[in-house]
């Protein structure tokens, strides 16, 4: 009887130590649950405020494309105007800028001003020989976009091309 006694009492021991373990397992389980919920948690703000930033930088540029192009249809944008908004675009939303491929916006709103400025030039009056290579310099650096990868080279838009080719095209019909 005594060593029934001692098996009963060495059995409810194991017991008890197997359910404190799993007690304190359960309690570690949870724990490190919570743990990784509030990392989660962490992780998840921070991409959602990062996401509100872009959201809100998106519709700042939207409103400022609105604006340029109701004043655009109403034929009151000037080269210097054009020249604001892409450096504008160029230097507050670089990424935007390139993510979105605004530079293809010189093609309906710098393209027509730049055919009005051209308008006048005589190509074979020696007077007018540097007629708008100015302009035309100053259209390449700002429709050129700049790399920023591991070569960091300097990429030249083809809108600049489609410019350059009307501007010549000019010149051969004259």
């Amino acid at each position: 009887m005594h060593n029934l006694n001692l098996l009963v009492n060495e059995t409810e021991e194991t017991i008890r130590r197997n359910d404190r373990q799993m007690r304190f397992l359960r309690v570690r389980s949870i724990v490190d649950q919570t743990t990784a919920l509030e990392n989660d948690l962490v992780q998840i703000q921070a991409t959602l405020w990062k996401e509100c930033q872009e959201q809100k930088r998106v519709e700042e540029l939207s409103d400022l494309l609105e604006r340029f192009s109701i004043k655009s249809e109403e034929g009151n944008v000037t080269l210097n105007e054009c020249r604001e908004l892409f450096q504008k675009m160029q230097t507050e939303y670089f990424e935007e800028y390139r993510l979105f491929r605004l530079e293809e916006i010189a093609i309906a709103s710098v393209l027509p001003l730049i055919q009005h400025y051209f308008l006048t030039w005589n190509a074979f009056d020696n007077e007018q020989m540097n007629y708008g290579i100015a302009l035309m310099s100053e259209w390449k650096r700002i429709l050129e976009i700049e790399q920023h990868g591991i070569f960091n080279v300097t990429r030249s838009l083809g809108i600049v091309c489609l410019i350059l080719q009307y501007i010549f095209n000019m010149i051969v019909v004259l």
